[in-house]
């Protein structure tokens, strides 16, 4: 399949700004603020070592699986190193939601607002299932239930108010795409951003001053 890419030059712009952005908080880390305890608590109970060991596969793994989704979006061949095989299985299983993407105006987009001061970089703004879409991808050992996924709603809806501040582009959908590496199946999730603009605003306020 060969997708179709339409980049936005006001996106363009505002991405070549964002190192004008230093002071900004990442919306990851905002995101995060919510379960910095719940971290340390697992860190206690597994120890520093095994939790450094987990965290740096977990990384290594959403690395390698991104470049895989970012490469195949942007019609690109996709090379796969032999200790990757079992990653690219995981992107295998993600391959039928991606092909519901096209007419994409980014991938890997720099992003920033100051209405927030928040900065981050955003996977995909494309169309999916036929409408404008934010999409992140994610990665995931075990299956995901959408009670679990709500602070990844919350990154995704600032990304898409990032964009809606700076560009005449009005994204409204988000969706997650999660490789279950475990069972190589794929979860998703879809929501609009209006259902997430207040918990935003909130952990915003409290945790970004």
């Amino acid at each position: 399949m060969k997708f179709i890419h339409k980049p936005n030059n006001q996106l363009i712009e505002i991405s070549k700004q964002i190192s004008d952005k230093k002071s900004y908080m990442s919306v990851t880390k905002l995101t995060g603020k919510e379960s910095e305890q719940d971290i340390l608590d697992w860190r206690k109970r597994v120890g520093d070592e095994v939790a450094d060991k987990i965290m740096k596969e977990s990384a290594d793994r959403g690395t390698t699986i991104h470049k895989f989704c970012e490469h195949y979006l942007g019609n690109e061949e996709i090379l796969i190193p032999e200790n990757k095989i079992a990653d690219y299985f995981t992107f295998k299983s993600m391959k039928p939601e991606l092909n519901n993407i096209n007419n994409i105006i980014g991938l890997e987009v720099p992003l920033w607002s100051d209405e927030y001061r928040l900065k981050g970089r955003c996977d995909c703004i494309a169309e999916y299932k036929g409408h404008l879409t934010l999409i992140d991808f994610k990665t995931s050992k075990k299956h995901k239930k959408r009670d679990w996924v709500e602070s990844y709603f919350i990154q995704a809806t600032a990304y898409a108010q990032m964009v809606n501040e700076h560009t005449d582009l009005k994204i409204n959908n988000i969706a997650l795409i999660f490789g279950i590496s475990n069972f190589n199946v794929c979860n998703v999730f879809e929501s609009k951003t209006q259902n997430h603009i207040k918990e935003l605003n909130r952990i915003n306020n409290e945790y970004n001053k």
